[in-house]
């Protein structure tokens, strides 16, 4: 009967160890293959600019992408990302440096059902009022226009080797480079 057990339970911790071992994701072709912690703050006026998109674009071809959010202290923690692989950190290289912010109305677009009850001077007069909140808004976003579109943006990074902590103050919108 000791036999039988043991057998048992060898037979299960095998099971165990190839389901860990066939549940790991794969690490896709042409993932880089050293990333360092790196991190982008971004400040407003000395205030930290919470729910900002950053992205770096690689100066050189590679299918892989830089991204994050900025937390509520305006600190984005870099992933490097190749389809739906991620891992913390960053190639090093040159980067371009796009930054989005959210933009949300709260007026909502109106559905086809809204829309079929009301006129048309109803429906203008709801697009002209969330056109003009979206403009406010706009005015408000601290991120230059140009910082947003990575062919057009003046902002660069040269991660080291050891990686970085990069702070950017939007207040000066000039060219920047680090």
């Amino acid at each position: 009967m000791k036999l039988n057990f043991n057998r048992v339970v060898l037979g299960l911790l095998f099971a165990i160890l190839l389901m860990q071992s066939s549940c790991k994701p794969k690490v896709p072709e042409g993932f880089p293959q050293k990333l360092t912690p790196t991190t982008v703050t971004l400040l407003h006026e000395g205030k930290p600019v919470e729910g900002a998109a950053v992205s770096l674009v690689p100066n050189v071809s590679g299918n892989f992408r830089v991204l994050a959010l900025t937390d509520a202290n305006g600190t984005a923690k870099l992933e490097t990302a190749v389809n739906v692989y991620s891992k913390s950190g960053v190639p090093a290289g040159t980067y371009k440096v796009q930054i989005l912010t959210q933009q949300k109305t709260t007026i909502p677009d109106l559905s086809p059902e809204e829309q079929s009850k009301m006129s048309d001077a109803e429906i203008k007069a709801h697009q002209t009022k969330q056109a003009k909140e979206l403009a406010d808004l706009k005015k408000q976003n601290p991120v230059p226009e140009i910082w947003e579109t990575a062919s057009r943006t003046p902002l660069k990074l040269t991660v080291p080797e050891d990686g970085k902590n990069f702070t950017i103050e939007i207040s000066d919108p000039k060219t920047f480079e680090q």
